[in-house]
């Protein structure tokens, strides 16, 4: 049988266009990530990445866009900061992030998923965000 567990009601700002909407992802980048940076990839090479308050990302080879996980709820990675560069697209891909001071650091991630109950086909699957190893040591200039 069927059970409602948990129910969520959302409801749209009165007036906001979907501009306004983007707002916390705009407020969040600006706080976290825009800026120009230099630094060091993972084996010494110089790098020089510029994040933009409207997603942009510049420098970073095969990426044009990140997005910060700005998702509140229990769902997986939410214990690890991240972000997806150029999400929905074929070429996505998920860093974790930490800060210290003008110090940016990006490491790979990845989202590993464990079956609880083998066997069975409607598997209950657990996944998890692991943080892999430094990509990128970075300071805001």
């Amino acid at each position: 049988s069927r059970k409602v567990v948990r129910q969520a009601k959302y409801q749209r700002i009165p007036g906001a266009g979907l501009s306004q909407l983007e707002a916390l992802n705009y407020a969040v980048n600006k706080l976290l990530f825009v800026g120009n940076y230099t630094g060091v990839d993972s084996i010494g090479r110089p790098v020089r990445i510029q994040f933009t308050a409207n997603g942009r990302i510049n420098g970073l080879k095969g990426a044009k866009k990140y997005n910060v996980n700005t998702d509140f709820g229990a769902a997986p990675g939410n214990d690890i900061d991240h972000l997806t560069l150029d999400i929905n697209s074929k070429q996505s891909r998920i860093l974790s992030y930490s800060h210290n001071a003008d110090t940016l650091r990006l490491y790979s991630a990845s989202v590993i998923e464990t079956k609880l109950k083998p066997g069975i086909d409607d598997e209950l699957i657990d996944e998890k965000m692991t943080k892999g190893r430094l990509l990128f040591t970075l300071i805001r200039q």
